[in-house]
């Protein structure tokens, strides 16, 4: 079988507890003892208003958790679990469709 090349919005860093429940993603880390959510906060909020699955693990040292932004129809952590660091090939520069929100990261 064929490797698949995906690509995922990396949620949870090494040592970050990641917890997914009611519909929202929170992120504990020393920066947030009290927990914060990626997708309210900082620069690259997505659309989609929720996120389902009932999810409360710590990332262990090489670990990533990775969310797709496409909720509801989306094969990621929620589904496979935490990914090793090194799966990371590639890192999006550029967004081209659809061509009105085209945007360089």
């Amino acid at each position: 079988h064929k490797d698949k090349q995906l690509i995922k919005r990396v949620m949870g860093l090494p040592q970050e507890r990641v917890v997914v429940k009611d519909g929202h993603v929170v992120v504990y880390n020393k920066e947030h003892p009290e927990g914060f959510e990626p997708d309210n906060n900082g620069q690259y909020k997505i659309a989609s208003s929720s996120t389902a699955g009932n999810i409360d693990t710590t990332l262990h040292g090489n670990e990533i958790f990775v969310v797709g932004d496409n909720r509801n129809n989306s094969e990621d952590s929620r589904y496979f679990g935490p990914l090793p660091v090194d799966n990371i090939v590639g890192k999006l520069v550029l967004r081209v469709l659809p061509l009105n929100k085209t945007q360089k990261f």
